[in-house]
């Protein structure tokens, strides 16, 4: 199981985003579930990447239990102070226009977790260059919030947002350096992506994690019974897949 008071610990007072983040993150089933997944495939001598890896809590907590893993991010100086106390391994890398600075076939799992949904270039792009890092028979984990969530289309029957709203999700470009949800994909977008680029969908899961936790309203608490009953209306969609065709 992660060692999930290891990173909170592991947070820089200096950072302020690292308090909130702390908060919201570190009781979150989610890396908990991806820790397990990932653990149970890779050893400790197979190279691990995380895509999209900044505020880095994931690429910490496997480095933290002696694993081989990389992140790449955008910009990854705006995390520096953490990059550099805990030593981790990152790359700077626009990863919707530019190559992933790794070889052809050198990483046994590649982590996608919650980025899809923030990138507005070229997400091809991004799925083509994690083809061809992954290394056959190699594992992809993606997560990613899920169109069809019971949460997003009982927004849009009551003239709400059709998924985020651009207003406030183009102003993380300016606020913190990067764009916010640009749209939600419903899984059978997120499989066609999947299988254009030669990955096989070994298993889909569908999870609420810490939103629906954080909410006690009657709309959410209603909505949450209800997806006990049909998980494919829960928040997220967990999506394992694996590169089988060389």
């Amino acid at each position: 199981m992660a060692d999930l008071e290891a990173l909170q610990e592991s947070f820089s007072e200096a950072e302020g985003d690292y308090a909130a983040w702390s908060e919201k993150y570190t009781p979150d089933h989610r890396y908990h579930e991806l820790y397990d997944r990932t653990t149970q495939v890779a050893s400790h001598d197979d190279a691990i990447l995380d895509v999209g890896a900044a505020p880095f809590h994931f690429t910490f907590l496997l480095d933290d239990a002696g694993y081989d893993v990389a992140g790449i991010d955008l910009d990854p100086s705006r995390h520096a102070a953490y990059v550099d106390e805990h030593a981790l391994t990152v790359h700077a890398c626009d990863i919707e226009t530019e190559p992933f600075p790794l070889a052809d076939d050198s990483v046994s799992v590649v982590l996608f977790s919650e980025v899809l949904e923030h990138l507005r270039q070229n997400p091809l792009h991004a799925m083509e260059e994690i083809e061809r890092v992954l290394e056959p028979g190699g594992t992809l984990f993606l997560s990613t919030p899920n169109a069809h969530s019971i949460f997003d289309l009982y927004d849009y029957l009551l003239g709400g947002n059709v998924g985020p709203s651009p207003t406030s999700e183009y102003a993380e470009l300016s606020e913190r350096g990067h764009m916010g949800h640009v749209r939600h994909w419903a899984t059978s977008e997120v499989r066609e992506l999947l299988t254009t680029y030669g990955l096989t969908v070994v298993s889909v899961d569908y999870r609420n994690w810490h939103y629906v936790d954080d909410d006690a309203s009657l709309k959410m608490t209603v909505a949450e019974r209800a997806t006990d009953l049909v998980p494919r209306l829960r928040r997220f969609q967990l999506v394992t897949a694996r590169n089988l065709f060389p």
